[in-house]
């Protein structure tokens, strides 16, 4: 975990002073540092790494920011060229549908051998039950899915190792469900995607994940349990603690 370097506790320095003294160590070689009395020194080197981890944890949040945002705007790219290939499929079934239908009401007592195959076989059949199948499922669940995707296959080995680095805070009591839910999410990191949660772990839903991705969350086991699905609960939760960091409601500790 990164945490900011307070040069002298005790004091209140004003920060175009601490600012100077990073400067003057930036531009000393280190025998010239060295060369300092030791309280000189230590208090130069106190202003510049308190400035360096500052800044380090500024880029650490932008860099968290940015990766929540491109996973989510990548998978959406990606579901709506599938919707629209999809849609486009659809459309030169109609014809087919059209004559399949008329072919029925023309023999209503016929056997399907008899009345649908000659206009369409098995195999345009299965091939339309496939592309509509596809069509059912809504853009949020094609989202919902993509981003699931995206997230065991690369992010998850970026995004909790971000989170480990840095501790959360907020004065809100709403956002304390969200606090409790990115400890979960620091805990649980090293298990695999597709492993349940314990069941004696308490997994923060409501004031951490909207409506919808609580309906996403949410899966049958094996058994006909309801579950949590851990990969699209990190998500939901990653998700809103961007939102949170970007409205400024959630904040580093000992930073901002």
């Amino acid at each position: 975990m990164i945490r900011p370097i307070i040069p002298y506790p005790e004091l209140t320095l004003n920060s175009r002073l601490v600012e100077r003294y990073r400067q003057r160590v930036e531009t000393e070689s280190l025998t010239e540092i060295r060369r300092h009395p030791i309280s000189i020194r230590y208090l130069l080197l106190s202003a510049f790494c308190s400035q360096r981890s500052q800044e380090i944890v500024d880029n650490i949040i932008e860099l968290f920011i940015l990766l929540v945002h491109r996973l989510e705007s990548r998978s959406r790219k990606r579901a709506s060229s599938e919707l629209i290939a999809t849609a486009q499929t659809t459309e030169n079934h109609d014809q087919l549908l059209y004559q399949i239908a008329m072919a029925a009401l023309a023999q209503p007592e016929g056997t399907v051998q008899e009345v649908i195959y000659p206009v369409a076989h098995e195999t345009q059949l299965e091939t339309i039950v496939e592309h509509l199948g596809e069509g059912g499922q809504s853009f949020r669940e094609r989202l919902h899915s993509k981003m699931r995707l995206a997230y065991t296959r690369y992010y998850r080995r970026l995004l909790p190792l971000i989170l480990k680095a840095l501790e959360f805070r907020s004065d809100s009591l709403n956002l304390q469900p969200l606090l409790k839910a990115i400890k979960v999410l620091k805990i649980s990191a090293e298990f695999p995607s597709a492993e349940p949660y314990a069941a004696e772990i308490d997994v923060p839903m409501d004031g951490v994940l909207s409506m919808d991705w609580q309906e996403t969350v949410m899966v049958t086991g094996k058994g006909g349990e309801p579950r949590v699905d851990r990969a699209h609960y990190e998500l939901g939760v990653l998700r809103t603690i961007r939102e949170k960091l970007r409205c400024k409601e959630l904040a580093v500790r000992n930073y901002g």
